[in-house]
């Protein structure tokens, strides 16, 4: 996830690493020109539909393709490190429930046989 502040840098990273994939480094024009293409998509002069167009003309045409294929590397690591931390997560969990049920038959026994 990314919010308004790592927006642009993941974005840009996201795009390298497309570019990388796809073998056409030398297309590239630097993280200046990347960010000024965002940054005209969202000028204040422009009337709203100019915005979109620009917005939909830059992810289309000149960055989509290369982010698109540049986040899923990230995406398919971030996933499988989370499927392992929430399986880690949910294996101690039910440890703990059954040691904690454990625990609590013994107590009931114990009082049972006290009684």
């Amino acid at each position: 996830m990314t919010n308004v502040f790592t927006a642009l840098p993941s974005y840009y990273v996201f795009y390298m690493t497309g570019v990388m994939m796809m073998g056409r480094l030398e297309d590239t024009t630097g993280y200046t020109h990347f960010v000024a293409g965002w940054e005209a998509a969202f000028a204040d002069a422009d009337s709203f539909i100019d915005r979109v167009a620009h917005l939909f003309e830059l992810v289309i045409t000149e960055q989509g393709f290369p982010m698109a294929i540049g986040c899923l590397p990230y995406a398919l690591g971030c996933a499988w490190l989370g499927y392992r931390w929430t399986l880690r997560f949910l294996q101690a969990w039910h440890h703990a429930r059954r040691r904690t049920a454990a625990v609590a038959r013994r107590s009931r026994r114990d009082r049972a046989k006290a009684g």
